[in-house]
């Protein structure tokens, strides 16, 4: 049994915030990502684009569900910058600056940007990125200037409600950290030299356990609620590796009150934490992709440990802050819904049209594809809990 939402139990009290996150995983502006946004941009009468260079009809369907929410979070996997052909890995990413208007104009305010695409541009072209982000008050976590600033916690306060955010990636496409003083992307710890996971050919750095520990505790004595980001994981696989079943409880015990996970590409589980303090937390292992030019042949794959790159989501937690006596706070997390995504590719290199569709509005458009979403629902991660 496939199971959408969940409603705790724990009620508000008068001297209670609730604050609702929504989130969704990784955003891949592919050639043919940027070719559909070319093909559907409009322009007013002086040529100036009227839809953020066609971007805003990408994202229509999911940017109702992040302009409700407090915070809009995704993992902006694409520097925007132009293609300085660094030549650094097989698929080198950039888009148009006008990508991160259509962010903003979609609800999504926060984004991570320590993951293994940052550097594709180079340091030069992750900085400008950075800078057009903080132009359009996009909050930007685990990467930055140096690495101070790239570990750094960021907070946004909502209502009163300080929410903190870090960011980590244990993978990277190159090793472009070479100076402390000098552009950088949070890491957990030195380039991994044995043991390592393999995933193609990124490198791999060694999770520092103690170190993160430490990062965690000292960010949430500063904040009411902290929001982990890590890039972890291998590709296309269903289930997080033992490596990150084991340190997601350790994470949570030391002060992350959500955690989330990207770089499958596939969606994995998600599991209620309850601390031994008694608050309430989630982990989610992968949100998949919001968007990509993976799988535009959708056929079956040979492993079923191997994830279909096309089914996404949305997740919204709603999180509810109770200032108790003697400064305690109870944190609760008191809804949970995943709004399953699929994306819509025709695989036509003319016309191409590349977008997330939630299913419910897949169904309302198209009724007739009520047996198209019981097999979609099949990819969606079950709703795990820890005493």
């Amino acid at each position: 049994m496939w199971l959408l939402s969940v409603v705790c139990i724990g009620f508000s009290q008068p001297n209670s915030e609730n604050i609702r996150i929504v989130a969704s995983g990784d955003t891949l502006v592919h050639w043919r990502v940027k070719k559909t946004a070319r093909t559907k941009n409009v322009l007013n009468t002086d040529g100036t684009t009227i839809n953020h260079g066609g971007f805003d009809w990408i994202l229509e369907d999911v940017a109702p569900v992040f302009q409700k929410a407090d915070i809009g979070f995704v993992n902006l996997e694409t520097p925007t910058d132009p293609d300085m052909h660094t030549k650094i890995h097989g698929e080198i990413l950039n888009a148009p600056v006008v990508f991160l208007d259509a962010l903003k104009h979609a609800g999504i305010n926060i984004v991570s940007f320590a993951n293994n695409h940052s550097f594709d541009q180079g340091p030069i072209g992750m900085m400008r990125t950075i800078q057009e982000l903080e132009q359009r008050a996009i909050m930007v976590v685990g990467s930055g200037k140096d690495c101070r600033t790239a570990h750094a916690l960021q907070i946004k306060e909502v209502r009163g409600v300080r929410v903190g955010f870090l960011a980590m990636t244990d993978l990277m496409n190159i090793n472009d950290n070479t100076i402390d003083a000098e552009p950088c992307v949070a890491l957990p710890g030195p380039v991994c030299q044995e043991d390592c996971v393999p995933d193609r050919d990124a490198l791999w750095y060694h999770i520092e356990e103690a170190s993160v520990i430490s990062s965690i505790r000292q960010a949430k004595s500063q904040v009411d609620i902290l929001v982990f980001s890590f890039h972890w994981g291998t590709e296309y696989r269903l289930q997080p590796l033992p490596l990150y079943s084991k340190l997601a409880p350790k994470m949570m015990e030391a002060g992350v009150d959500v955690l989330l996970g990207h770089h499958s590409h596939t969606l994995q589980p998600i599991v209620q934490y309850t601390k031994k303090n008694g608050n309430e937390g989630v982990i989610v292992y992968s949100l998949g992709n919001l968007f990509s030019d993976m799988s535009r042949k959708y056929g079956r794959y040979p492993k079923t440990t191997k994830g279909k790159t096309r089914d996404g989501m949305l997740l919204a937690i709603d999180i509810s802050l109770n200032r108790l006596q003697n400064e305690m706070k109870r944190i609760r997390i008191s809804h949970v819904e995943i709004i399953p995504l699929w994306t819509e590719n025709n695989n036509n290199a003319e016309l191409p049209g590349i977008r997330p569709r939630r299913h419910s509005t897949i169904l309302k458009e198209n009724a007739h594809r009520q047996d198209f979403i019981d097999i979609r629902k099949r990819g969606i991660p079950s709703l795990e809990y820890f005493p």
